[in-house]
This record gives structure tokens, sequence and C-alpha cells, in this order.
């Protein structure tokens, strides 16, 4: 429910780039990474799937933007150069990956 009323489609795309450039763990992401990556989602077409909206164009001042109102959430936090972003918990990175493996989380905390 917090995703879908406070995620738009922007946003959206932004934490599931960063997670697609997060694929085995959490770790700090620059700008450009969640860029390239929002790029790499717009050559393959990809759509929110809750309305159907391609991933718009954003510079970076625009994604800075969107990851300060994701900051505020405290979906995601910033390093303290404000330079690099990461997942306030590991459970939202394996949320929003294409593969979604819940219990990987579950595995992980068991070892």
């Amino acid at each position: 429910d917090l995703v879908d009323a406070s995620l738009n489609t922007a946003r959206s795309a932004i934490v599931h780039a960063m997670a697609s450039v997060m694929p085995d763990f959490n770790k700090d992401v620059s700008v450009d990474e969640i860029s390239t990556a929002l790029k790499l989602m717009q050559m393959e077409g990809y759509k929110d799937p809750r309305n159907g909206e391609p991933v718009p164009a954003m510079n970076e001042k625009v994604i800075k933007q969107h990851l300060m109102f994701l900051e505020r959430m405290q979906l995601v936090i910033a390093n303290t150069s404000k330079t690099k972003y990461s997942f306030a918990a590991e459970l939202y990175r394996l949320f929003f990956k294409k593969e979604k493996k819940l219990h990987v989380f579950e595995e992980r905390r068991l070892k």
C-alpha cells in the first residue's frame, strides 16, 4: 500500500533500477548507475506494472529530487556526501527486484 500510494511512475522506476544494479546484496549506488539502469529499462520497454506508463526520461537533477523524496519516505538512505544511495532495508531491495525471491531474505537471516 505504501508503494502504491507514494510512488509515481518515476519513483517506482528509480527503485526498480536501483534493485537491478544490486542483484546480490544491498549496496551504495551512484546517481550515474541509477541513470544508466533507467536508460536500459527504457530501451527494454519497461512499463510501470500498476498503470502501464513507460519510464519517463529523467536527468540527474530530477533523479536526485526523486531520491530525496524516497529518502524522506525512509525507503532509501544516502551516504554522508549524498552521492550514493542504498535501500534502507534489504527487504526493500528484494521486493523491487525483477525476480522476487523473498525466501532468500529468510535464508540469509538464518545463517
